[in-house]
C-alpha cells in the first residue's frame, strides 16, 4: 500500500505543477514570454535587428528618373516652412549677365533696382496647402511702384511645387522653378510630360555658395522646359533657383530658349516675418436659425480669409497712417455656400470696397434648416482693424 500512496502523491504533485502552466497558457496572449518560456520568446539579437525594419530618420531620395519623389513623404523637420509663413518677405536686387558668375546691374539704370517679395495665403483643396510668392518692383521714392508677379506654390507631404497653371494642380508638366523636396539626399529629379503643352524636367542638387558673404549649403533647383508644339528647339527654357533651407530663395534666375542672358533676383535682405495688422472679431450675429453659426462664419473670415482683409487694410494704412476702426460685413450665405447680397461699411471707403470685392468669392458651409434641408442664412460680422 505504501508504494500506491507514493504514486498518488506524485500524481498530485504533477497536477500542481501542470495547473500553473495551464493558467499561463490561458493568458498567453497577454504574457507570451512567460507562457512560452524566456528562451523561446527572446531570440538572439542578431535575428531581430531593431533598426532594420524601421524607416530611416532621413529618407533617401530615389535615383534620377526612377519615379516621382514627390510621392514619397518625408518625416524630417520642414525646411520649406518659410514659404508658407504669411507676411514673410524678402528684398532682392534685379541683375542680369551671361552666366550666374557674371551678374551685374541692369544697363541704363542709375542705381540698384529692388524687388520686394512676400508670402500671401492661397486656399487650395485639401489635403494640399498653398501660398502665393508675390513680387513687386519697387519704384523711386517719389515714383510709382512697378509691376507685380505672383508664383503659386502647393505643398504636400513631400515638398513644394510651383504651379504654372492654377487650374490644374496635378499637371506636373506645368511646374515652375520653386520646386523642392522637404528632404534632399543626392540628386532629386522630376521628369514628366503630363498632359500639358510643355515638358518639364526638374533637377535638385546641393552645393555650397556664398550668401551675403557667408558660405552656405544651398539647394539648387534647375528647371528645363520644352514646348511640345516645337520639341526641336535646341535649347530649353531654363530657370535656376538657389534655396537656403529655413531662409528662402536667395537667387532666382531665368533664361529663355537658347538665349545666353540670365535675368536674376539676388537676395539683399531677408528680415523675419513682419508683424501683421491686428484683426479681431468685434461682433457676430445670425439673422435666421440654421446649422451655420455666426461664430463659425466669423472665425472662418478671421482665419481663412483674414489675409485678404489684411491686404485691403494695408492699402488703406499706406494712404491713411494710423487708420483703425470697425469694418461691418452684412451678407447672405445661400443654399450652396456662396456669398450673396453683400455689403461692407465702416472704417474707410477704399478698404470697404476692397474687402467687398474679395468677399464676393468667399465660401462657407451650407446652412441646413431644422427640416434637414439647405436654406439661406444672413449674417452680420464686425471686424476690428488696428495697425501693429
Amino acid at each position: 500500500m505504501e508504494p500506491r500512496r507514493r504514486s498518488r502523491g506524485r500524481g498530485a504533485a504533477r497536477a500542481r505543477r501542470i495547473a500553473p502552466i495551464a493558467l499561463l497558457a490561458a493568458i498567453g496572449l497577454a504574457w507570451p514570454a512567460r507562457a512560452q518560456g524566456p528562451a523561446k520568446s527572446q531570440p538572439p539579437a542578431k535575428s531581430q535587428p531593431p533598426a532594420k525594419p524601421q524607416a530611416p530618420a532621413r529618407p533617401q531620395a530615389p535615383a534620377p528618373k526612377a519615379g516621382d519623389p514627390l510621392a514619397t513623404p518625408a518625416a524630417t523637420p520642414d525646411p520649406l516652412a518659410v514659404l508658407r509663413e504669411v507676411d514673410r518677405y524678402w528684398l532682392y536686387e534685379m541683375l542680369q549677365g551671361s552666366s550666374l558668375e557674371k551678374l551685374g546691374r541692369l544697363p541704363n539704370t542709375h542705381g540698384p533696382v529692388l524687388v520686394r517679395c512676400k508670402i500671401l495665403a492661397w486656399a487650395v483643396p485639401a489635403p494640399l496647402t498653398g501660398s502665393h510668392f508675390e513680387c513687386q518692383t519697387l519704384g523711386a521714392p517719389d515714383g510709382p511702384e512697378g509691376p507685380t508677379t505672383t508664383r503659386s506654390l502647393i505643398f504636400d507631404a513631400a515638398g513644394v511645387r510651383e504651379v504654372i497653371d492654377e487650374k490644374d494642380l496635378a499637371d506636373r508638366s506645368r511646374t515652375g522653378g520653386i520646386t523642392f523636396p522637404r528632404a534632399l539626399a543626392g540628386t532629386w529629379q522630376l521628369d514628366e510630360k503630363g498632359a500639358g503643352d510643355r515638358r518639364t524636367q526638374v533637377s535638385v542638387r546641393e552645393e555650397t555658395a556664398a550668401v551675403r558673404g557667408v558660405r552656405q549649403k544651398l539647394w539648387v533647383a534647375e528647371t528645363r522646359t520644352w514646348p511640345l508644339v516645337n520639341p526641336s528647339l535646341p535649347e530649353p527654357d531654363v530657370e535656376i533657383v538657389r534655396f537656403l533651407p529655413g531662409t528662402g530663395p536667395v537667387l532666382l534666375c531665368t533664361t529663355s530658349f537658347g538665349r545666353s542672358v540670365y535675368h536674376c533676383l539676388r537676395l539683399v535682405e531677408a528680415p523675419p516675418p513682419s508683424q501683421p495688422e491686428h484683426i479681431t472679431i468685434a461682433s457676430h450675429q445670425a439673422h435666421e436659425p440654421s446649422s451655420l453659426r455666426s461664430r463659425e462664419v466669423a472665425q472662418k473670415i478671421e482665419t481663412t480669409y483674414g489675409s485678404a482683409v489684411r491686404r485691403c487694410y494695408q492699402a488703406g494704412l499706406a494712404k491713411r497712417p494710423g487708420l483703425r476702426g470697425t469694418l461691418t460685413l452684412h451678407f447672405t450665405v445661400n443654399a450652396v455656400g456662396k456669398v450673396e447680397d453683400l455689403s461692407v461699411t465702416g472704417l474707410d471707403a477704399g478698404v470697404a470696397a476692397c474687402v467687398k470685392a474679395a468677399a464676393a468669392s468667399w465660401r462657407f458651409p451650407i446652412p441646413i434648416s431644422s427640416y434637414a434641408e439647405p436654406r439661406v442664412a444672413t449674417f452680420t460680422i464686425g471686424l476690428m482693424l488696428a495697425p501693429p
